[in-house]
């Protein structure tokens, strides 16, 4: 039990579940559970918490199904779990989250719903059978479902719209998505880098193994580079909404950014990459807290 536990990453759920709560008030409904709060809006929110909950945990446990020879390889997460157990408890919780999420659709009339969730569900499934051993490809869907998080709550005011006032902090959560984006392609280039023993004795195609280290820093920097940019782009445009949210985001945000480029421009192939990833853990949670303090200050 404590293996299975520890194979779903309760922290990461916990920390998605309170970045789509900070991300819902801060940008898609600042007056959320003080002025105004219909309970279906609450049971709407709670409902798309409880469906990332369902996919995360789904892609946790068949993406360790097919990869339990390269994490045997790479020292990583030596979890004994009968396969047959995993298989079950995969197709158990898919046909909830599936259900759920058609009963949800169902309710609310909301096309897109019908096609979203099951969608979720074939791409994790494909990435964790294939996709992820083939060259950028693995990185991206990785990256899209990390923004997805938080993008899929844009749809809340098209399925309720009597609930929901238009919200000009709309602009600032999409690009607070593309930030999530960014960091989480760099962080899954990088724990390629780190898990290239084990990748190429399974036969991964992963960028780092097509084209090399040094041309895989470089898009590293790229990326990083443009992480900056969009950075920057937000400190403009939270500038039009409050001048303490631009300052705070300035001094919070970018000084740590400009670091990990700095450590990027440095980094070589035996230098410890795993230290670089929790770098790009910190941002993302610099982030967050960034997120609380609009909620505090609005």
């Amino acid at each position: 039990m404590k293996q299975f536990v520890s194979l779903i990453r309760p922290v990461n759920l916990c920390i998605a579940i309170v970045t789509q709560a900070l991300f819902f008030k801060a940008f898609i409904d600042p007056t959320f559970l003080f002025q105004k709060s219909t309970r279906q809006e609450i049971y709407l929110l709670v409902s798309i918490m409880l469906l990332t909950l369902l996919a995360a945990v789904c892609g946790f446990v068949i993406n360790h199904y097919f990869d339990t020879k390269t994490d045997a390889i790479n020292l990583k997460h030596q979890w004994n779990i009968n396969p047959r157990i995993l298989l079950f408890v995969y197709s158990t919780l898919s046909i909830l989250g599936l259900g759920s999420s058609y009963l949800l659709a169902a309710e609310y009339s909301v096309l897109f719903l019908w096609w979203l969730y099951p969608l979720t569900y074939l791409l994790l499934f494909l990435y964790s059978y294939s996709w992820q051993k083939i060259s950028t490809l693995g990185n991206l869907i990785v990256a899209l479902f990390s923004a997805g998080v938080t993008a899929v709550l844009f749809m809340l005011p098209s399925i309720l719209p009597s609930s929901f006032d238009l919200n000009p902090r709309y602009s600032l959560g999409i690009l607070f998505v593309v930030f999530a984006f960014l960091i989480s392609w760099i962080r899954e280039i990088i724990k390629d880098v780190e898990d290239q023993e084990g990748d190429k004795a399974d036969h991964y195609k992963t960028l780092v193994i097509s084209i090399g280290f040094e041309k895989t820093k470089a898009v590293c920097i790229f990326l990083s580079f443009t992480l900056i940019i969009v950075e920057l782009c937000t400190i403009y445009a939270l500038v039009k909404f409050d001048l303490s949210w631009s300052l705070v985001f300035g001094i919070l945000i970018i000084p740590h950014s400009l670091w990990f480029f700095k450590r990027l421009l440095r980094w070589n192939e035996k230098g410890n990459h795993q230290s670089l990833s929790r770098s790009l853990k910190m941002h993302m949670g610099l982030g967050m807290l960034f997120l609380l303090f609009i909620i505090v200050t609005s």
